[in-house]
């Protein structure tokens, strides 16, 4: 009897199927993926941001509007035209109408004089904006 009891518990090995589980795991990379935002910030190549030992990764990016200052004063836009002081504070309003809570996120070469800084952070002050963040790297 006990041989036929061993003999019972051979034949009737257990087998796991796993394709349902492939498919529970593609589908939630399919989720992840669709419901993931991603965060990009433009980056001007022409722009080298300075050193800072104690820069602070902000939490959100949404609501920015980044502005590249190059080494020579010149201003670039999210696309990497350049644009004029007039124009900076013309599109800060016309993004503010559309964005209440807009921030401005600065993107300033090291060899950048201070003066040329302050005339755009000025121009979106004009322009309703108060926040600025300045791009570093550590």
């Amino acid at each position: 009897m006990r041989n036929s009891k061993h003999a019972l518990f051979r034949k009737s090995l257990l087998s796991a199927d796993l394709s349902p589980m492939i498919d529970l795991v593609f589908l939630l990379l399919i989720f992840f993926m669709v419901s993931s935002k991603l965060v990009t910030i433009r980056q001007d190549p022409r722009v080298t941001v300075p050193d800072a030992s104690s820069a602070i990764i902000p939490d959100a990016t949404k609501d920015r509007l980044v502005l590249n200052i190059l080494p020579n004063g010149d201003i670039a836009g999210e696309s990497g035209k350049l644009i004029d002081l007039e124009s900076v504070t013309d599109l800060i309003s016309a993004r503010k109408a559309s964005t209440p809570n807009l921030q401005l996120h600065l993107r300033t070469d090291r060899g950048t004089l201070h003066e040329n800084v302050k005339k755009v952070i000025d121009a979106a002050s004009k322009a309703g904006v108060n926040k600025v963040h300045f791009a570093t790297r550590n």
